[in-house]
């Protein structure tokens, strides 16, 4: 069948995932990941704080990319609502 012919789902089929290959991917997180730490690193150097500090900054920054804090923040509203639907 010729190009021209092609189903939409035959056409879909045919492609490769973006960048080929998934060790791509993984490269492409791996080296996401060390620029944040060097990144990271640099910054704290710099800035003589305690080890409490830095641990909770990193555990924020990580909760950020992972969209864990929007999640929490509807949880507790939605608590918070239910509480005072309870209350009132």
């Amino acid at each position: 069948m010729s190009k021209a012919h092609q189903t939409e789902e035959e056409a879909v089929e045919g492609r490769k995932p973006p960048f080929g290959h998934l060790w791509v991917l993984v490269l492409g997180a791996i080296v996401l990941v060390a620029m944040h730490g060097i990144v990271l690193h640099y910054v704290f150097a710099h800035a003589a704080l305690p080890a409490a500090v830095v641990a909770g900054v990193i555990i924020v920054v990580v909760a950020k990319h992972l969209g864990l804090i929007g999640a929490l923040s509807a949880t507790l509203r939605r608590r918070s609502r239910s509480g005072r639907e309870r209350c009132g």
